[in-house]
């Protein structure tokens, strides 16, 4: 098959996608605006500068010639308002558009526009893949008709994020991996550990990422004298690996979310998770029993949540476990991979 993606430079998703079909011989073509990374199991062409709406007629005949050239057997696009809805412009038959969250939850309430965009995108997409349950959910009672919808995770490579290694019981570290941004809501992540300091609660919390808000949330880190507060860059796969597992507790305080590829990631790294109470985080995470659910927009809830996964190392050694082996057999990226190149075979044969 001959697959073309079009998304974000930096949408991990489809990177990781790309990379595991490139290891299973499909030729695969990456299309993207910004810095495009070259890859040697991909091809990668740059559209341009940066994706702009006020230049969609421009940016669409542009994204035409390129596909012309390309001839791909299945055109999969990754968000639904902005690459999906250039891509649903076009016309093309074989059209798989990815929701990943924030485009189907948020967007559209901040904005009205966008759900007039979502409704014609997910009219013209010949499938929507939806991340977890919870957006399927969503999209059904949107109107879009079941049977154009497949559901299934990113995934997540278990094996290398896999650890025997029993964390001591004084483990105090915290990590969080989402990017700066306001959607992820680490502001209120900084609040929280200043009253675990006010409270003479003993943690150490590293932020991992980058994003528009880094620099603002530095700042309010140092404003509240929070020493205890550490911000690391992006890092590699195997920094980033070694970096989780330095950590006992994995917290995400995000307002919205597909099926978080970040959980799971410390999910099968044997972190323990206090995660904010949405939809998504629902699917994966039961209250009390795996991990620790908060309102994202309490600090001081947060704070409560973090301070009793502290309190309790052995409960979250059990949790741990049993978090692991659900990644392990439910959500591995090699499983989901198979999924997605069976949704595309189909795609195919049925426009034969």
């Amino acid at each position: 098959m001959n697959i073309c993606y079009l998304a974000d430079h930096d949408c991990a998703q489809a990177l990781h996608w790309a990379e595991r079909l490139g290891t299973k011989k499909q030729r695969l073509t990456v299309l993207s605006y910004g810095h495009v990374r070259i890859h040697p199991a991909f091809r990668c062409i740059r559209l341009g500068e940066r994706f702009r709406f006020n230049k969609l007629i421009r940016q669409s005949i542009l994204l035409r010639k390129v596909l012309k050239a390309v001839k791909p057997d299945v055109l999969h696009a990754f968000y639904s308002t902005s690459y999906g809805f250039l891509a649903s412009l076009l016309g093309e038959r074989n059209l798989i558009v990815t929701v990943q969250g924030s485009d189907l939850f948020l967007e559209p309430r901040r904005n009205g526009i966008f759900s007039y965009i979502n409704r014609f995108v997910f009219k013209r997409a010949r499938i929507i893949h939806s991340m977890a349950a919870p957006m399927t959910r969503e999209l059904v009672r949107q109107g879009v008709p079941a049977h154009k919808i497949v559901t299934f995770p990113e995934g997540v490579e278990s094996a290398s994020f896999s650890s025997n290694r029993r964390f001591p019981r004084s483990a105090r570290g915290l990590i969080s991996t989402r990017s700066m941004k306001k959607v992820y809501n680490i502001e209120r992540l900084i609040d929280a550990m200043k009253i675990l300091s006010e409270e003479k609660v003993s943690a150490r919390l590293t932020l991992v990422g980058e994003g528009p808000e880094k620099e603002g949330l530095i700042r309010r880190a140092r404003s509240l004298h929070l020493t205890n507060v550490v911000f690391r860059p992006r890092l590699s796969r195997t920094a980033y690996i070694e970096t989780l597992k330095k950590n006992a507790i994995y917290v995400s305080t995000s307002l919205s979310d597909g099926a978080s590829a970040s959980l799971m990631e410390a999910m099968a790294a044997g972190l323990f998770p206090v995660v904010s109470d949405i939809a998504a985080n629902r699917a994966l995470i039961t209250h009390n029993r795996n991990g620790l659910l908060f309102d994202p927009g309490d600090s001081r809830d947060i704070a409560g949540k973090i301070g009793q996964a502290l309190d309790f190392p052995r409960w979250r050694e059990r949790a741990v476990r049993f978090n692991r082996d659900q990644v392990r057999k439910e959500f591995d990226i090699g499983r989901t991979t198979d999924i997605l190149i069976s949704v595309y075979k189909r795609m195919v044969v049925a426009d034969k």
